[in-house]
C-alpha cells in the first residue's frame, strides 16, 4: 500500500491508535499527489487569472482590501511607516484601521511586487496556509493522506473560506488557525527541549499572523478553535499533571510572544475603535448580520434561497447577502459528524475527534449571535461582543466539519470489505450515517417537490416566484444527497480502491458543484432583471466614466449614490477607497471604521456598515462639507429627478436613503430665484409648477444651460391661491440626451423660478422629447438647488457632477476673539495641497489656524519662531470636523505631525516578541548537546 492515498495502515483497530513509527516513513507518491493537490488550486485559482488579466478582486477587496495595500507598499516603498491615509475620510489611521493590513508581513510585498502580483501572492499563502496546515494537523493525528486532504480541501476551497475571500483580511487571518492547531498538538507531544521550543515558536508565529491579518472577526475565530483545542489537551493530560504544566506553560508563553507580535496591530486598532462610530456596544450592533436559526437549512442546500446566478438561475433573494451567510462545506461533512458519534465506545477514553463536535457546536452558536437567547451571555465576550455580522464564524465551523470529516473518512476506508453474509462492522455508526443521509435528502427532495413549507420557515413567503424558478437547480443537491446515502449505506461492500475512488469523486463534486451555484457567476442570464435592471437599461451614459482627480477640480470630492445604482462606475469614478488607485482625495471612505464625530456629522459611515457612497443629505446643505475643502459632488441623475416608473423601484430595491420629502418644493419670495437640478443635460419640452400664491405677482421659468446660460420664458401673471403654472417650452432642438456641449443644441440642466409673486411651489413635473415625466423631487434637490452651495459642472459616465461654489481653502486663518487679523497672513506650506505638513504663518496679535483635516487624536503641532527660538508645542482644537491651532503673534511655522496613539508601545512590544521567538527558533534550531553517555529523559506518552 506505499505510495496511495488509502489510509497509513489497514491494520490499526482505531483511528485513534499510535502509529508514531508508520507515520514517519509514509511518504511516497500518495503524499506527493496530497501535496501537490494542495499546492496547485490555489496557484490555479490566483496565480493564473492574475496573469491573464482578470485579479481575483470580488467586492470589497476592489473597493476596499487591494486599493488600501497598495497605500501600505507606497509607503514603505517611500520609506514611510504605513501609519496615516490623507486620501479617505479627510485624513484617518492607515494602520490602526484595521482593513488594510499594514503590519501583516505579506503585505509588505506590494512595496517591492507590482499591486496585482503582490495581491495574488497574498491569495495563494491564504490557500496553502489554510490547506496544507490543516492536512499537516490531520496527517499528525495520523490520518491517512486522502482523509487529510479531503478534510484539507473542502475547508481551504469551499465553505466560508472560498466565500468570504472577498473579505481578505477575514481569510487570511483564519487561515493561520490550523497551523496552531498543528503546534498545540505537538507541543502536547513534545518529549524533548527542543522539540517543545519548535512548537512553542510554531504557535506564537500562526497566531501572531492571525492577529496582524486586519481583521478582528479571525481574531474571534482563532480563539473559538483554538482555546476549545487547548482545554481538550489540557483535559486529557489531566491524569499527568507534569505534561499538563508542561503544555500550559508552552501555550501561555506562545500566546505571550504572539501577543507582542501582534501587539502593533492591536493596540492602534483598540483605540482607533474606540473613537470610531462603532465604540459604543449595542445589541442591534451584536445582532446585525446573525444567522436565522432557519437559514441553518442552507448548510444543507447552499443555493436554497437563490446562488450566484450561474447558467441563468434565480440570484440570493433573501434580505441579506450570499456571501456573508454562506458556510457549505458539504453534505458529506454533516453526515460524517452525526456518524462519528457511533465509534464512542463506553469504558474507552474519548476519542480526537470529539473535541471537533464541540467546537462545530460553538461556531454555530457564535454564528447565530443574536438570534440565541444567549445572546445576554456572547454580547459580553471581549471583541465579538462589540462587533457585527456574527454569521462570519461559521468558519468554526466549517473548519471543525471538516476535521470530523477527515476523521470519518479515515476510519471508513480502513474498513475491511464486507461480503454477503458477513456481520457488518459498527452497526451504530452505519445507521446513525443513514439517518444523517436521510435528512440531508429530505431537504432537497422537499425543495423540489413543494417549495412552499421552506419558504414558510425561511420567511421569504413573498418570494414564492422565485423560489418556483429555483427547483430545477436543486437537481444537483439531491444527486449529491442521494450519493451521499448511497456511500454511508453501501459504501463498506466495496473494495477499498473503489471505497477510496468514490469517496473522492463524491467529495469533488459536492465542492465544484457549489462553486458553481454560489460562489462564480457562470454564464449568466442575459439583459437586466428585475424593474430596476430594465429602467437603467435604457440610461445610455453620455460617455465613459473618468476617475474624479481627471476632472481638474482641485479638492476633496464626494459620491453621493445611497442605493449603489451605478456602482461599478463609481469605481472607475474613484469612490472611496478606489481614489487610493486613480487619485483624488476624497472626504468618504470604505474601510471598515471612522472617527465617531467625523461619522455622524458628514453621514459618510454608519456603525452597521451603511458606509458606500453615503451622505448626510442635512450635511450636503448646510454647509458641513465646506469645511473639508470640497471640489465637487457626484451622484446619479435619479437622486434629483424622480420618474415614477423610478421611484419604485428605488422601493423595491430598498435604496439606503429614501428622498426628502418635499425635497422638490420651494419658497418663493418677491425679487428671488428658485432652482431645480435635472442632473443631466435633458431636453425639456413642457414645465407643470404647482404653487400656491399668497399675492399676485409674476413669475417666469428659466431653463439653464450646463454653461450657466439661462434662456428665460415670458413671465405670467399669478392671483392667489393655488394654481399649476404649466408652460410648454419650444426652440430647444434635438432629442434624447447630448453630451451637455452648448450652442443649437444644447440641454437644459436645471428649472429656475423669479418673479414678484410670493408663496410656496410644489413638486414641478417636466416632459422631455421623449415623452417621459420626471418628477424633481429627489434626495438631493433641497440640499444641491435650494441652498445654492454646489451648481452642475458637467456629466461623468452615469454621474452628474457638481462643483462647490465657495469651500473654505485647505488652511486659512480666523480672527481670535476681540482680535484683528490686520496683517496676518499665510506665507507659505509644504507638504500636500489639501493636507500641508507645514504652515508659515505671521500675524500682529495672533489668530487661529484652521487645517481643512479631520481632527483625530494623534495629531501634534509644534511652533517653531522665525527668529530661530526653541520650538514649542500649540494645543490642537476641534473646530467644527477640522483641526484648529491658535498661534502665537509674529512670524513663524506650525508644524503638524501624526503620531499613532499606541504605536510606541506596541513597537517596543513587538521588539521583545521578536526577541523571544529568536530564542525559542535557536533552541529549536541549535538543540544542547548531551554528555557523551548520557540519555534524554523520558516524556510522556504521546496520546
Amino acid at each position: 500500500m506505499t505510495g496511495t492515498l488509502l489510509p497509513a495502515t489497514e491494520a490499526a483497530p482505531t483511528i485513534e491508535g499510535p502509529q508514531a513509527a508508520e507515520g514517519r516513513r509514509r511518504v511516497g507518491r500518495g503524499e506527493l499527489v496530497a501535496l501537490a493537490v494542495l499546492v496547485v488550486v490555489p496557484v490555479l485559482a490566483f496565480a493564473v487569472p492574475a496573469m491573464l488579466g482578470h485579479s481575483v478582486l470580488p467586492g470589497d477587496d476592489a473597493s476596499q482590501n487591494f486599493p488600501m495595500r497598495v497605500l501600505v507598499g507606497k509607503q514603505l516603498a517611500a520609506g514611510h511607516l504605513p501609519l496615516l491615509d490623507l486620501r479617505i475620510w479627510s485624513g484617518t489611521p492607515l494602520l490602526a484601521g484595521w482593513n488594510a493590513g499594514a503590519a501583516y508581513p505579506f503585505t509588505w510585498l506590494f512595496a517591492v511586487l507590482p499591486g496585482t502580483a503582490a495581491w495574488a501572492v497574498n491569495l495563494m499563502v491564504m490557500g496553502w496556509a489554510a490547506g496544507l496546515g490543516l492536512y499537516a494537523f490531520l496527517r499528525a493525528n495520523r490520518l491517512g493522506p486522502l482523509a487529510a486532504v479531503l478534510g484539507a480541501s473542502v475547508f481551504a476551497f469551499s465553505g466560508a473560506m472560498d466565500a468570504q475571500v472577498v473579505h481578505f483580511g477575514l481569510v487570511a487571518g483564519v487561515s493561520w488557525v490550523p497551523l496552531q492547531l498543528l503546534g498545540v498538538l505537538l507541543l502536547d507531544r513534545a518529549t524533548t527541549r527542543r522539540a517543545w521550543c519548535g512548537a512553542a515558536a510554531l504557535v506564537a508565529v500562526s497566531a501572531a499572523l492571525t492577529l496582524l491579518a486586519g481583521e478582528p472577526r479571525a481574531i474571534d475565530v482563532a480563539a473559538a478553535v483554538s482555546g476549545p483545542y487547548v482545554l481538550w489537551r489540557l483535559w486529557r493530560r489531566r491524569h499527568e499533571p507534569r505534561a499538563a504544566l508542561r503544555l500550559l506553560a508552552g501555550v501561555v508563553l506562545a500566546g505571550v510572544v504572539a501577543g507582542c507580535l501582534g501587539a502593533v496591530q492591536l493596540l492602534p486598532g483598540l483605540h482607533a475603535v474606540r473613537q470610531s462610530q462603532r465604540a459604543s456596544k449595542t445589541f442591534n450592533l451584536f445582532d446585525s448580520g446573525s444567522y436565522p436559526l432557519s437559514w441553518l437549512l442552507l448548510l444543507l442546500v447552499p443555493n436554497l434561497l437563490g446562488g450566484s446566478g450561474s447558467f441563468g438561475a434565480p440570484s440570493f433573494f433573501a434580505s441579506y447577502n450570499l456571501t456573508e451567510v454562506t458556510g457549505y462545506v458539504g453534505l458529506l461533512p454533516l453526515v460524517a459528524a452525526v456518524a462519528l458519534w457511533g465509534r464512542v465506545r463506553r469504558g474507552r477514553p474519548w476519542p480526537e475527534w470529539v473535541a471537533f463536535e464541540w467546537i462545530a457546536a460553538l461556531g454555530v452558536l457564535l454564528a447565530l449571535g443574536g438570534s440565541t437567547p444567549a445572546w445576554h451571555l456572547l454580547i459580553r465576550i471581549p471583541l465579538y461582543g462589540g462587533q457585527r455580522l456574527q454569521s462570519r464564524n461559521i468558519l468554526v465551523a466549517d473548519l471543525a466539519l471538516a476535521v470530523l470529516l477527515a476523521f470519518w473518512v479515515d476510519g471508513f476506508l480502513r474498513r475491511r470489505q464486507v461480503v454477503d453474509g458477513a456481520r457488518r462492522a459498527r452497526p451504530a455508526e452505519r445507521w446513525l450515517a443513514a439517518l444523517a443521509g436521510l435528512g440531508a435528502l429530505s431537504v432537497p427532495a422537499l425543495a423540489l417537490t413543494d417549495t412552499r413549507p421552506l419558504e414558510h420557515v425561511l420567511g421569504v413567503v413573498h418570494k414564492g416566484g422565485l423560489a418556483l424558478q429555483l427547483r430545477p437547480w436543486f437537481l444537483p443537491s439531491l444527486g449529491v444527497a442521494l450519493g451521499v446515502l448511497a456511500l454511508v449505506v453501501l459504501g463498506d461492500r466495496l473494495p477499498r480502491w473503489w471505497r477510496a475512488g468514490a469517496t473522492a469523486a463524491l467529495v469533488t463534486a459536492d465542492v465544484v458543484l457549489f462553486a458553481l451555484t454560489s460562489l462564480f457567476l457562470v454564464a449568466p442570464a442575459s439583459g437586466p432583471v428585475g424593474a430596476l435592471g430594465a429602467a437603467a437599461a435604457a440610461d445610455v451614459p453620455v460617455g465613459p466614466t473618468v476617475p474624479v482627480a481627471d476632472l481638474g477640480v482641485p479638492g476633496r470630492f464626494a459620491v453621493y449614490d445611497p442605493g449603489l445604482l451605478d456602482g461599478a462606475e463609481a469605481q472607475q469614478a474613484g469612490a472611496p477607497d478606489a481614489n487610493l488607485l486613480v487619485g483624488g482625495w476624497s472626504l468618504q471612505g470604505y474601510s471598515a471604521i471612522v472617527n465617531g464625530t467625523y461619522a455622524a456629522a458628514t453621514g459618510s459611515h454608519g456603525a452597521m456598515g451603511a458606509g458606500q457612497d453615503v451622505l448626510s443629505v442635512q450635511a450636503v446643505a448646510d454647509g458641513v462639507l465646506d469645511q473639508l475643502d470640497p471640489s465637487v459632488l457626484i451622484t446619479p441623475p435619479q437622486y434629483l429627478v424622480v420618474a415614477a416608473a423610478r421611484a419604485k423601484a428605488l422601493t423595491a430595491e430598498g435604496a439606503s436613503q429614501a428622498p426628502v420629502p418635499a425635497a422638490g418644493q420651494r419658497d418663493l419670495t418677491a425679487g428671488g430665484t428658485v432652482a431645480w437640478d435635472l442632473g443631466e443635460p435633458v431636453g425639456v419640452t413642457a414645465v407643470d409648477l404647482p404653487l400656491t400664491v399668497s399675492r399676485a405677482g409674476t413669475l417666469q421659468l428659466g431653463l439653464e444651460r450646463a454653461s450657466g446660460q439661462v434662456d428665460w420664458l415670458p413671465a405670467v401673471s399669478l392671483v392667489p391661491g393655488s394654481q399649476t403654472l404649466a408652460e410648454t417650452v419650444g426652440g430647444v432642438p434635438g432629442t434624447g440626451r447630448s453630451g451637455g456641449q452648448d450652442g443649437p443644441g444644447a440641454r437644459t440642466v436645471a428649472i429656475l423660478a423669479r418673479g414678484t409673486a410670493e408663496g410656496r411651489t410644489g413638486v414641478p413635473e417636466v416632459r422631455d422629447t421623449a415623452h417621459v415625466s420626471l418628477d424633481l423631487d429627489g434626495a438631493l434637490q433641497a440640499a444641491l438647488s435650494a441652498s445654492g452651495q454646489w451648481r452642475y459642472l458637467r456629466q461623468d459616465g452615469p454621474f452628474a457632477v457638481f462643483q462647490a461654489t465657495h469651500p473654505d481653502p485647505p488652511v486659512r486663518l480666523v480672527a481670535l476673539p476681540g482680535r484683528s487679523l490686520a496683517g496676518a497672513a499665510i506665507t507659505g506650506t509644504t507638504g500636500p495641497a489639501l493636507a500641508p505638513w507645514t504652515v508659515s504663518v505671521r500675524s500682529t496679535q495672533g489668530a487661529v489656524l484652521i487645517r481643512s483635516v479631520a481632527a483625530i487624536e494623534g495629531w501634534h503641532v509644534t511652533w517653531q519662531p522665525a527668529d530661530g527660538g526653541p520650538a514649542r508645542p500649540l494645543a490642537l482644537e476641534r473646530r467644527g470636523i477640522v483641526q484648529a491651532v491658535q498661534v502665537p503673534p509674529g512670524a513663524g511655522t506650525v508644524r503638524f505631525v501624526f503620531r499613532q496613539p499606541g504605536f510606541a508601545t506596541a513597537s517596543l512590544l513587538g521588539v521583545l516578541g521578536l526577541v523571544a521567538l529568536a530564542g525559542l527558533v535557536a533552541l529549536w534550531l541549535f538543540p544542547r548537546r548531551r554528555r557523551p553517555g548520557s540519555e534524554p529523559a523520558p516524556g510522556p506518552t504521546a496520546r
